[in-house]
C-alpha cells in the first residue's frame, strides 16, 4: 500500500509549528502534543514500516499517544526527512531523542554527504547516530560528514541539561547509552577553535553531569578541528577504525575509568603533518584514565610532537600502539612520557624513528613519575636513514622515578638496549645505567 502525503494532512502543519530549531517545549501539554503529531511518520523508510504496520502505527497514534510514541521508538528515522535545512533537521533531532529518554532503539540515519550546520547535537541518553551505513568515515569526505560552522568555542556536541532518562543512575545527570557511528567531523571556517565533544577543562568540577557513560564510538574520524575529547568517560569503547588527521590541539584529553580508547579489532591512525604541529612539544594523546585500555593505533608524530603521555591514573594498559614516524621526518624526542601513575603496563607495541635528536628526550620511554611500571615484549626498531642518527646506544627508557621500572623482554633492533636510572630487568642483555 503506497501512502502520499495526503495520507498525512498534519505533515505541512508540522513543518510550520515545529521546525523552529530555537524552539524548546517544557511543559506536560505541549509534549502530548509533542508525541502525537511530530512522532508521525513521515515515511515508510523514515521509520521502517511498511503497509499495514504503517497504517497501524498512525492509527495508534491518534488514539493512543504515549503507547504509539513508544512503539515508533524502535525505528530507523532519516535525518534528512526531519526539515528544509541541515539546522531544522539536527533540531529536530535533539527534539526526537529528548522526548524517548533513552527508552527507545531509533537510530538517526544520516545519508552519505556533507552535512554543514551550527546547530550542536545535544547528548541525551540513549541517542543512537550512524552515518555512511556504519561503515568507517575515513578522514577526507569518504562518508558521512558533519562540517561544524559553529563560532569559536563551540562543539558539534554539547551536553545537555534537560535529559529525561529514566532512572537516576549515574546521580550527577550525565549521560549514558550512546552510539555513535560511520561519521567524519570536519572544521569549517573556525576549524582551529572549535571541538567534536565540548573540550573540558579537565579539573574535578568538570566531571559533574559530562562523563560519558558506556558510551560507544565506532568507526569514526575527524580533521581540522581543535579536539575530539576533551572529558571524562566510563565504560566509553571508541572502537572499530578511527582516523584523526590535522588537528590543532591534542585531539584526545581523557579521564574516568573503564574505557577503550582503539581496541584490537582494526587499526586506527593519528597523524598531522602542519608545521604549527611539528614544531610543539604535544601529545597525540593525553591521559589520565584508571583501568583502562589503549590499543592498535599507528600514531604518526614528527619532529618535536610526541605520541603519548601520561598524566595520572591508576591501572593503564598501553598495548598494540604502533609509536610511528617516517624516516625522512622522525620524532626528535621521546614518544611516551609518563609523569604520574600507579601502575602502568607498556607492551606489544612497536617504537619506530624515535629520539632523532637525543639533546630533545632523555629516553624513546620518559618517566619521571609513578610507580608500579611494567615494559615488555615491545619492539623497539632504530630506522635506517643514517647509520648513527639515532645512536645506537640511545635510551630505551629514561626513569627518575621513585620506584623501578620493570623491564622484561624486548627485542632491540640496532639499538643495544641501554636503560637509565632506576630499573629493573629480567634481560642479561639490558644495560642498566644509574642516574
Amino acid at each position: 500500500m503506497q501512502h502520499g502525503d495526503d495520507d498525512f494532512p498534519n505533515q505541512k502543519r508540522m513543518r510550520a509549528d515545529f521546525f523552529d530549531p530555537g524552539r524548546i517545549d517544557d511543559d506536560a501539554d505541549s509534549n502530548d502534543r509533542f508525541r502525537h503529531d511530530l512522532l508521525r511518520p513521515r515515511s515508510r523508510r523514515s521509520l521502517g514500516f511498511t503497509g499495514a504496520s504503517l497504517a497501524a502505527a498512525t492509527l495508534s497514534l491518534a488514539t493512543s499517544p504515549a503507547s504509539a510514541a513508544q512503539d515508533l521508538a524502535s525505528s530507523q528515522i532519516l535525518v534528512d526527512e526531519l526539515g528544509a535545512t541541515d539546522d531544522e533537521r539536527l533540531a529536530m533531532l535533539n527534539r526526537l531523542a529528548r522526548e524517548t529518554g533513552g527508552q527507545g532503539a531509533q537510530t538517526f540515519v544520516l545519508s552519505n554527504r556533507i552535512y554543514q550546520t551550527s546547530t550542536p547535537i545535544r547528548l541525551y541518553s540513549g541517542l543512537k547516530i550512524i552515518g555512511t551505513s556504519g561503515q568507517p568515515a575515513r578522514e577526507y569526505n569518504g562518508g558521512t560528514t558533519i562540517r561544524w560552522d559553529g563560532k569559536p568555542n563551540t562543539s558539534i556536541f554539547e551536553f545537555p541539561t534537560d535529559d529525561r532518562r529514566r532512572g537516576n543512575y549515574p546521580a550527577d545527570g550525565s549521560p549514558r547509552d550512546i552510539t555513535l557511528s560511520g561519521i567524519l567531523f570536519e572544521g569549517g571556517q573556525h576549524g582551529s577553535d572549535t571541538d567534536v565533544f565540548p573540550k573540558l577543562d579537565m579539573t574535578s568540577a568538570s566531571i559533574r553531569g559530562q562523563t560519558l557513560w558506556y558510551c560507544t564510538l565506532h568507526n569514526l574520524a575527524v580533521r581540522d578541528m581543535r579536539t575530539f575529547w576533551w572529558g571524562y568517560g566510563t565504560g566509553v569503547s571508541l572502537t572499530g577504525t578511527f582516523h584523526g588527521q590535522a588537528m590543532h590541539e591534542t585531539p584526545f584529553f581523557i579521564g574516568g575509568s573503564e574505557n577503550t580508547i582503539f581496541g584490537t579489532e582494526a587499526q586506527s591512525f593519528l597523524d598531522n603533518n602542519s608545521p604549527a604541529w611539528k614544531s610543539s612539544t604535544k601529545p597525540f594523546l593525553r591521559s589520565v584514565m584508571q583501568k583502562s585500555y589503549i590499543g592498535r593505533c599507528i600514531i604518526t608524530a614528527r619532529r618535536n610532537a610526541h605520541h603519548i603521555s601520561v598524566e595520572g591514573g591508576r591501572g593503564l594498559f598501553i598495548s598494540g600502539v604502533q609509536f610511528d614516524a617516517p624516516n625522512t621526518d622522525p620524532t626528535n624526542g621521546s614518544a611516551i612520557k609518563v609523569t604520574r601513575v600507579e601502575g602502568l603496563s607498556i607492551t606489544n607495541c612497536v617504537f619506530y624513528a624515535s629520539m632523532n635528536r637525543p639533546k630533545s628526550g632523555r629516553g624513546i620511554i620518559d618517566i619521571s613519575g609513578g610507580q608500579e611500571i611494567t615494559i615488555s615484549d615491545n619492539q623497539f626498531i632504530k630506522y635506517r636513514r643514517s647509520m648513527d642518527e639515532p645512536l645506537s646506544d640511545t635510551p630505551i627508557v629514561f626513569s627518575s622515578a621513585a620506584t623501578p621500572v620493570k623491564i622484561g623482554l624486548n627485542n632491540y633492533v640496532g639499538y643495544s638496549g641501554v636503560i637509565l636510572g632506576s630499573a629493573q630487568s629480567i634481560d642479561p642483555s639490558v644495560r642498566v645505567h644509574p642516574i
